[in-house]
């Protein structure tokens, strides 16, 4: 099993990835953890295929969101 060629799927003459294959790249991803919102977000489209582009926007999005929440995080009970 190659994780190179599971974190980076070649798509199809459309630009399309299985959901199967996207879950496995999130899986896979900076944030691992970001499943929970890959499920959240792209449940619907299970069995379906999703553009791959989309994709690498989506897990950047939420690798840069969590490199935030690392740098500065969010004070819970504090006040002012």
């Amino acid at each position: 099993m190659n994780l190179e060629e599971l974190s980076n799927p070649f798509p199809d003459e459309n630009g399309t990835i299985s959901w199967d294959q996207g879950a496995v790249m999130v899986a896979l991803s900076a944030v691992p953890e970001s499943i929970v919102d890959y499920v959240k977000d792209y449940g619907h489209l299970i069995g379906e295929r999703i553009d791959l582009g989309e994709l690498y926007v989506w897990i950047s999005d939420h690798t840069v969101s969590a490199i935030a929440e690392l740098l500065f995080p969010t004070k819970v009970g504090c006040t002012d």
